[in-house]
């Protein structure tokens, strides 16, 4: 582990021989239709989720913010209350799950996001479902969100929560980009901490070493990536920190005292615009810890149900993140 005077960073290098075979046997299969790629358009609005049958293990709230769906998980120990008991939690963790800005939550997000939830029985763990491009791009849905993020956190702080946004992928764009607009706006309240996995910064897409590691990348192409960024995009151009957080003034978070933590893998092309944001953040004296994997695919952490153990290690990495914010005191 490297300490800079603000922020740890790991880099790891390991890579199990199932790993290997499965990042070999699933590239062929990155431009299917309805895998990563979305297979059908979805209509104005925020989608209204249903969560998977297994996810009832939990306590899932369903509520609308300004329009948005969101679900609010907790662990099944409180799953006969009367009310909802997010309210009632240390810890608050808003999640944007990625899919391009085109797809709702996949059955690996609610996996994920209910394991999270039952092994932090002091946190809620809340789904946001934004309207998705390409009838809702940017331009559209990104006030929406800010005025959503708004009172999420005024909510939160006010019940004295400690505060997480977090998201993967394309989620953690609007993870990013919701609380450094917010910041650059001077808002009330501040979130304790932004969590995001495998991280898309800047909607350019013409970093070089992008194409360097394309072959590499089980999941993403470049051509793929640059079509998501100009749908969601639209008449915003790239260099628009809305879209591209990368652009943003990343002191914002040291002023307010927000910490960042950051997994990322080598093998994906989203990686070598996260690691310039890190870079940016440890510039700014942005305090919080950033692990990087060399030889691991895009997103990860999510396959820690898969029995892969870089992923598991992940995973639990990011809860124990997760379960030091949560015990810390609220600002």
């Amino acid at each position: 582990m490297e300490k800079s005077p603000s922020m740890r960073t790991t880099n790891r290098s390991d890579r199990s021989l199932y790993m290997r075979i499965l990042q070999r046997v699933i590239r062929p299969f990155k431009e299917v239709p309805g895998l990563i790629k979305p297979n059908k358009t979805y209509p104005a609005g925020s989608p209204r989720l249903k969560p998977p049958g297994y996810a009832r293990k939990c306590n899932i709230q369903e509520r609308q913010v300004e329009g948005v769906y969101v679900y609010d998980i907790t662990s099944a120990s409180r799953i006969h209350d009367t009310k909802p008991s997010a309210d009632s939690k240390a810890h608050r963790i808003y999640y944007f799950a990625g899919g391009g800005f085109q797809k709702p939550p996949s059955s690996q997000h609610w996996r994920f996001l209910t394991a999270i939830a039952m092994q932090l029985p002091n946190a809620a763990v809340s789904v946001i479902s934004p309207p998705l491009a390409p009838n809702c791009p940017a331009p559209k849905t990104f006030p929406q969100l800010v005025r959503v993020y708004e009172i999420l956190l005024r909510e939160a702080k006010e019940q004295k929560q400690r505060v997480t946004f977090a998201g993967d992928s394309s989620g953690a764009n609007l993870a990013l980009s919701l609380t450094l607009a917010a910041l650059a706006d001077g808002a009330e309240y501040s979130p304790d901490a932004i969590l995001v996995i495998s991280p898309s910064v800047d909607s350019a897409k013409v970093n070089t070493e992008m194409v360097k590691i394309e072959p590499h990348d089980p999941i993403l192409s470049v051509a793929f990536t640059r079509s998501v960024a100009e749908k969601w995009g639209a008449e915003w151009v790239d260099s628009d920190p809305r879209v591209s957080p990368i652009h943003r003034d990343l002191s914002l978070f040291k002023d307010r005292g927000v910490k960042v933590f950051a997994v990322t893998g080598g093998n994906d092309i989203l990686a070598p615009d996260a690691l310039l944001f890190r870079d940016k953040c440890i510039g700014a004296g942005v305090e919080g810890e950033w692990l990087h994997w060399e030889g691991q695919m895009h997103c990860f952490p999510l396959a820690f149900m898969y029995g892969l153990r870089e992923s598991r290690e992940a995973y639990e990495s990011i809860v124990d993140r997760l379960r030091e914010i949560g015990n810390g005191e609220p600002r």
